[in-house]
């Protein structure tokens, strides 16, 4: 069987939609190619990603009750399964419904194992129209509905512990050869058969205009190998957007499919950067996290649609990027109600971390924790889980600007307290944090310097001017050095020879990361090193374009890392990285 060209490697980038919780995703070990492929269809609401329950069914096409090996294509929008007996087409015409067409001898197999847990005993019932539904415990409900063909069902009913062991559903052609289903998702309610589903070329039109509509939002980017990757670049985005559902109340990005099926607080910063060729976007990416915040100022860590973590507070990263729209982007198209309705959870987002992170007397803020930071083991943390670092005190800095530049725009009187934030916070760090060759952590309560090979060090570098000349001036020649922190592929995030150097395991003790690279890159050109800058963004974006969009890099070899600690395969293209390549590809090169 002749294998069809793909749009992306499955086995790297599952396949969803704009809007959609549902993902399909192949097996661990599974490839594209024929006789090696296997493919489940995953969802990704909160619930099923707390219970570790993200695959909740195996798909297998089938022909004369056995099943039978095949391969896996996909383009933008549509995924192929092509067998020897016929092949079927998968789409998803709306977030919450998948619409599949087949053409020859083979059907499709759905198997699923169910659950008992506690007193919710998942079961599967003939709602007695052609269609079953399968009740999954605190997920959904999911419905399948046989439009053309025949749908044959097992699922046994175990009376003593009232719940249905299995499903095995099996949708088979009808005598010339056609099959035609849809499975749908229901929340909160019944499933329930609609009077009729868009035809399948309809649907896969729909969904073609969707995403050809967010792509022509993302400009072309002048380098032909860039450009290249800018579709693949745009649509791992896009298919990560999920749409407002239950707490979610607008459209939020998650960072990876199946395995990080979550928002991100300081993530939907840099995506309202990186998708600020749509200003609408760009604003609800910017407020999404702040219908989670705490009575206290406090935002979310993660959030699903079913729940939100305030474990950790997350980098305040939303002062970069209001800045960074300021200065590049038609800021001043959002009206004053709009700036008023960004600026005051804002305002007590920074009263929070002045509050609860400075210690009594003091100017200075320290992480609660590594995860609070996004530097979860990096270096700087070996001693103490809280520390005075140098990427939040200039978070803080950029944070304080831009509310005393909003609260400007709303005729706020608080404009010069901000600025006075800002300022202090700069001449403090300048003399308590620069030790003449580099930006140390402080101990929070003694304010003890201590040194590290941490990157987290020239994170300083997003100040841009604000900084003495000398100090851009060594940490630019710093990064400047082959083989120390600068290699081929980017910006290592721990000197290449520190003895804690860890890029088999580490996340940001070792390897190339994605928003490290970005705040290089700008902080870099902020500071007036645009030659330098230029060259880190190219080495990375070209690493990009070559080995697809994963969160990590090996700085030794170039090569995108799929796998993370414990050899667990749980490394997919994010969003995060596809999203900070439109920025550094599109502004920075």
């Amino acid at each position: 069987m002749k294998e069809r060209a793909t749009f992306v490697n499955l086995h790297h980038a599952p396949f969803s939609r704009r809007g959609s919780y549902f993902s399909f995703f192949l097996g661990d070990a599974a490839e594209q190619s024929f006789g090696m492929a296997e493919l489940w269809l995953c969802s990704e609401r909160g619930a099923a990603t707390l219970m570790g329950r993200n695959r909740l069914i195996k798909l297998t096409p089938v022909w004369q009750g056995q099943a039978i090996p095949f391969a896996l294509s996909c383009t933008p929008c549509e995924m192929v399964i092509d067998t020897d007996y016929g092949v079927i087409r998968i789409c998803l015409p709306e977030s919450g419904l998948i619409r599949v067409s087949g053409s020859g001898e083979a059907g499709l197999e759905v198997y699923s194992d169910m659950l008992r847990l506690n007193d919710l005993h998942e079961n599967i019932r003939d709602m007695y129209d052609g269609s079953w539904q399968i009740f999954y415990a605190m997920i959904c409900n999911l419905l399948l509905v046989p439009i053309r063909g025949e749908l044959e069902v097992d699922a046994p009913w175990n009376w003593r512990l009232t719940y249905s062991e299995y499903i095995k559903a099996r949708f088979l052609p009808d005598g010339s050869g056609s099959m035609e289903f849809a499975i749908e998702e229901f929340l909160d309610r019944e499933g329930a058969r609609r009077a009729s589903y868009p035809a399948y070329d309809e649907g896969l039109r729909l969904v073609q205009d969707d995403f050809q509509s967010f792509l022509a939002a993302v400009p072309a980017m002048k380098n032909p190998l860039y450009e290249s990757v800018r579709e693949q670049a745009v649509w791992t985005t896009w298919s990560h957007i999920v749409s407002p559902s239950r707490r979610i109340r607008r459209e939020m990005i998650m960072m990876m499919h199946v395995y990080m099926a979550h928002c991100s607080g300081w993530q939907q910063a840099t995506q309202a950067v990186a998708l600020s060729g749509d200003m609408k976007l760009a604003y609800e990416l910017l407020m999404s996290m702040y219908d989670f915040q705490g009575e206290d100022g406090m935002i979310a860590d993660v959030v699903s649609d079913l729940w939100g973590q305030m474990k950790a507070g997350k980098p305040p990263f939303q002062g970069f990027a209001l800045l960074w729209l300021m200065e590049n982007r038609a800021f001043d198209q959002y009206s004053k109600e709009q700036v008023r309705e960004l600026y005051e959870p804002i305002c007590r987002q920074m009263e929070w971390w002045l509050g609860h992170r400075v210690m009594p007397d003091r100017i200075l803020p320290f992480y609660g924790n590594p995860d609070e930071s996004g530097w979860d083991d990096a270096t700087v943390y070996l001693h103490s889980c809280q520390m005075i670092t140098p990427d939040i005190v200039t978070y803080l800095i950029l944070l304080a600007e831009a509310l005393g530049r909003m609260a400007m725009l709303v005729d706020e009187t608080a404009a010069d307290r901000w600025q006075g934030v800002a300022d202090d916070m700069l001449a403090e760090m300048l003399m308590k944090m620069w030790n003449g060759d580099r930006f140390v952590a402080l101990y929070p309560d003694t304010e003890e310097p201590f040194v590290t090979d941490s990157l987290c060090a020239y994170q300083p570098l997003l100040l841009g001017k604000r900084l003495p000349a000398e100090i851009v001036d060594k940490m630019a020649a710093d990064l400047a050095v082959e083989d120390d922190f600068l290699t081929p592929y980017g910006v290592a995030s721990e000197r290449l020879r520190s003895p804690y150097m860890d890029v088999l395991t580490g996340w940001t003790s070792g390897p190339i990361n994605a928003p490290m690279q970005l705040q290089m890159v700008v902080g870099l050109r902020e500071a007036g090193k645009e030659e330098l800058s230029r060259e880190i963004a190219n080495r990375y974006c070209t690493a990009l374009a070559k080995g697809g969009f994963f969160h990590i890099y090996n700085p030794y070899n170039g090569r995108g890392m799929d796998k993370g600690r414990d050899g667990v395969l749980h490394q997919h293209w994010t969003s995060w990285c596809s999203s900070i390549f439109l920025i550094i590809a599109g502004d920075y090169c």
